[in-house]
């Protein structure tokens, strides 16, 4: 290819020899095809921002993971002590939610079974969307 040869045109342009003519003048080939170009970008980018997002994907994708979750969101507010005292948790699947809750414990420290008596108390029990692991619920009994 050929040399760039800058000429002064004007006082306000330049004059490229072979490559679209002179910068800033009025009528020229360049300024007619500005609009469409700008559009198409544009409508290029929004197309590309429409399409690209997060890859469908399950955050949480088994109770083991909810669990730890459980953990994390329940030790700031309740404190490790209270939080490590309720397992283990259990963990349900119903609706792309799951619901995590903790074990209630008798006086004498024995998990409370099917058989009476019923011990006094609550539990932990949060609820965490298995498509991107938002916190639904969290709370305790009493």
């Amino acid at each position: 290819m050929g040399e760039i040869a800058w000429k002064r045109a004007d006082r306000s342009r330049l004059e490229f020899g072979g490559i679209g003519g002179i910068i800033g003048a009025k009528g020229s080939r360049g300024s007619r095809m500005k609009p469409f170009v700008i559009l198409s970008c544009v409508l290029t980018m929004a197309a590309l921002a429409t399409c690209q997002g997060a890859p469908e994907r399950d955050y949480v994708p088994n109770s083991e993971t909810a669990i730890a979750i459980t953990e994390a969101v329940l030790i700031p507010v309740f404190g490790k002590k209270q939080t490590e005292s309720e397992r283990p948790y259990s963990a349900t699947l119903k609706g792309g939610v799951w619901t995590v809750t903790g074990t209630l414990r008798c006086a004498d420290g024995k998990p409370q079974g099917a058989a009476l008596p019923t011990c006094v108390g609550g539990v932990a029990e949060v609820q965490i969307s298995k498509k991107d692991a938002r916190i639904i619920l969290m709370g305790h009994g009493k």
